[in-house]
């Protein structure tokens, strides 16, 4: 049988909820379903950035708009 992992709260500022709800409207998402895709999203940049490697945006074409070494340590 599997632990029940617990519910956690996390505290916004106004501009970061204002973020927040923006996305999950637009996604037409649940806010938690937001959240919960931000974490997925930042566990696999974290996975890449302790490998050392880079994160680049594209544009349409494929040309690199920018790129940016990811760093291995992250803070607010």
């Amino acid at each position: 049988m599997s632990a029940v992992p617990p519910d956690i709260s996390v505290r916004l500022n106004a501009a970061e909820y204002e973020v927040l709800q923006e996305l999950a409207r637009f996604h037409d998402m649940t806010e938690t379903g937001v959240m919960r895709q931000a974490l997925r999203l930042y566990q696999m940049v974290h996975v890449h950035a302790m490998r050392g490697e880079r994160v680049a945006f594209l544009d349409e074409s494929g040309a690199v708009i920018a790129s940016r070494p990811m760093m291995a340590t992250m803070s607010d």
